[in-house]
């Protein structure tokens, strides 16, 4: 993650020099000042420098991203996951670790709960009101190329848990609640 300097004429040529660090040579002087130009019409941009490699400017601020998961490369994630694993997917590492009362983010689990990627539409029923994943997701700053491969936690079709931010209602404990176990997900997304 880098800040842009200076002028336009300044960006493109502190661009290349930033692009070249990284071993990407082909990206044309055309290419770079249409980017510059986005960052001066929009508060986000992109470019892509070579298959799968891509500058984005997101929250003010440049990210240089290879690899970057689209449809045609996304593995299919493990069907479910149990308390006390761990499982890797394609946009990073998602566990799901045996919590204590009171610990943030901690949940009832009484079964392995089905992962899922985001797909789009969905919602989490949280204490007295519905939230979208999509506005949870904006409202945590998770750059826009990285909310497709953000694992999401069903109990049977019910989305229980967007790791990280948000617990349903129905399975977060009560102050009188005894239900165990209690689960918190934590996601690690790939740098």
């Amino acid at each position: 993650m880098s800040r842009l300097p200076g002028s336009p004429d300044a960006r493109v040529a502190w661009l290349r020099a930033y692009l070249h660090s990284r071993g990407v040579y082909g990206v044309t002087d055309k290419a770079l000042q249409a980017f510059v130009q986005q960052l001066q019409q929009a508060a986000s941009a992109q470019l892509r420098c070579t298959d799968g490699v891509y500058l984005y400017l997101y929250d003010q601020h440049l990210h240089f991203v290879a690899a970057v998961q689209t449809a045609a490369h996304v593995v299919r994630p493990p069907a479910s996951i149990a308390p006390d694993e761990q499982v890797q997917l394609p946009g990073g590492q998602l566990s799901l670790m045996t919590a204590q009362r009171g610990q943030a983010g901690c949940f009832h689990c009484p079964q392995p709960l089905r992962i899922a990627l985001r797909r789009g539409g969905e919602r989490i029923v949280l204490e007295g009101f519905s939230k979208s994943v999509k506005q949870l997701l904006s409202e945590a700053r998770v750059p826009p190329w990285r909310r497709d491969s953000y694992p999401l936690l069903y109990l049977d079709d019910e989305l229980i848990c967007v790791p990280n931010l948000a617990v349903a209602a129905r399975v977060a404990p009560g102050p009188d609640s005894a239900r165990e176990p209690l689960c918190v997900a934590h996601w690690q997304p790939c740098q």
